[in-house]
Formats: C-alpha cells, sequence, structure tokens
C-alpha cells in the first residue's frame, strides 16, 4: 500500500523534522491512506540490535504500542498525520 500523501510506502518507516517523528509502519498500515507519526525516541525506544549506519542508536520498527501481542488499536494517542506534514 503506498501513501496517498506522499507516494511512498506505507510499509516502510518514514522520517521528519530533523528524524523527531517517525512513522510507524503497523499504524500506517491500519489506517490504511497515509502514514501515522510519533515523537522519536519517545514513543519506539531504541535497542542495539536495530543499529545501523544511517540511524546508529538503534530504533524500534513500531511504536511501544504496537509491540506487544496484541496492540491497543490504532492510531494511538499523539498521532501526527503525514497530510499535517506536508
Amino acid at each position: 500500500m503506498i501513501c496517498k500523501i506522499c507516494g511512498k510506502p506505507l510499509k516502510q518507516a518514514q522520517w521528519k523534522n530533523n528524524n523527531t517523528l517517525k512513522s510507524c509502519p503497523h499504524c500506517s498500515l491500519e489506517n490504511g491512506e497515509q502514514h501515522v507519526y510519533y515523537a522519536y525516541p519517545d514513543r519506539f525506544g531504541e535497542t542495539p540490535k536495530r543499529a545501523t549506519p544511517k540511524h546508529p542508536e538503534g530504533p524500534q520498527s513500531h511504536c511501544t504500542e504496537c509491540r506487544p501481542k496484541h496492540p491497543a488499536p490504532s492510531p494511538h494517542e499523539g498521532a501526527i498525520y503525514c497530510e499535517e506534514l506536508k
């Protein structure tokens, strides 16, 4: 699925505002229309297992609310939509 705002895949995390906002692929796919962003790192967390040259801090892929086995319905409180960032 493709974001109707930016044209990029919803399943791929996107970064905005100097890497202070990150999209959650799960929330974005649940939305089905556009990327859903949350504050980074507050809403994602970090782990050395996810470290890359581009993001050495190791950002988690999904927001903290989407990582449990049975995530809460998304989007979650504090969501910022791709259309708001254009």
